[in-house]
């Protein structure tokens, strides 16, 4: 199966799977409500499954934990029908980060979610990764290949 990287943001890199293309201007508008510049997504239409990406800066000192728990309460509150699965810290990889794994519905369609929570060095990134949830267990596989894949730009 053909892969692409993707460099995110600060030198981190990471592999999509086959079949994600990057949305048209028109469908970014449509799914995000405006372009932003640091926002990136790409999207396989045949399995209802998105991969996005943003970041923003933060104070250096900021703690990765700090951002972890700040990223999951704006979830919490910002996203319809929320309900979390688990919040697992990662430390095996190049890149220290928090996973957050959670359910919530657009309309009466329910979602599956892993949203990825890491920084390098004053940015503070999240890579979501969402599909329908009668499609979760085919695109886990995929979209878990893509979180073991995140690492800085020379590794």
């Amino acid at each position: 199966m053909a892969e692409n990287t993707k460099t995110l943001f600060a030198d981190i890199r990471m592999n999509v799977p086959e079949g994600f293309r990057e949305l048209t201007e028109e469908e970014f508008k449509a799914f995000f409500k405006t372009k932003n510049p640091r926002q990136w997504a790409v999207w396989n239409k045949e399995n209802h499954a998105m991969i996005s990406s943003e970041y923003k800066k933060v104070l250096p000192w900021i703690l990765l934990n700090i951002c972890a728990r700040n990223t999951h309460a704006h979830l919490k509150k910002t996203i319809p029908h929320y309900r979390e699965i688990a919040l697992t810290r990662q430390d095996s990889g190049p890149l220290p980060c928090y996973i957050l794994e959670y359910t919530y519905s657009i309309g009466d369609t329910p979602e599956r979610a892993w949203t990825v929570i890491l920084m390098n060095r004053s940015l503070l990134g999240t890579v979501s990764f969402v599909v329908r949830a009668d499609l979760a267990g085919q695109m886990h596989p995929l979209f878990d290949a893509s979180i073991r894949s995140l690492r800085l730009k020379e590794q």
